[in-house]
């Protein structure tokens, strides 16, 4: 008379195939979560930078062709865009941000009989880096005249 129940094999055949189950799904889980990371960084750098832009728009004068690097927080500190309660918390969370501003002078070419114009726009590129090789970057143009 055989008693009925598993054998050893069949144990170890589904302790296998539970651990291969698992290992699946936090590895997909894992992959979500970065995911998810990424992409609230992403909204984060784009929220940032036109808001930078925008302060630029409202002093209303162009900036300086050139590059200029700097730390996310030191760039949002002088555009105002934290109020004093909120600027030390928020300078911890932004620890690693960096920012590249690149201004390049656009002149446009003659049309007919006009004359070219001389550095007419500026193409604005602001560039925000989070670590990790990931950042956003913002294109804006902005009259000169």
């Amino acid at each position: 008379m055989r008693e009925r129940g598993f054998t050893l094999l069949e144990i170890a055949i589904a302790i296998a195939f539970l651990g291969l189950s698992l290992s699946t799904i936090i590895a997909i889980q894992t992959r979500y979560l970065r995911q998810y990371s990424r992409e609230e960084n992403l909204a984060q750098a784009a929220l940032y930078a036109q808001y930078a832009m925008t302060m630029m728009e409202v002093v209303g004068e162009p900036p300086e062709t050139g590059s200029i690097d700097g730390d996310l927080a030191t760039l949002l500190k002088e555009t105002n865009f934290f109020d004093e309660s909120e600027l030390s918390a928020k300078e911890g969370e932004l620890d690693g941000w960096k920012y590249r501003r690149n201004v390049t002078a656009i002149s446009l070419p003659s049309l007919g009989e006009t004359p070219p114009e001389e550095d007419v726009l500026r193409r604005i590129d602001l560039q925000i880096d989070w670590g990790g090789g990931d950042g956003f970057t913002l294109v804006y143009y902005m009259r000169t005249k």
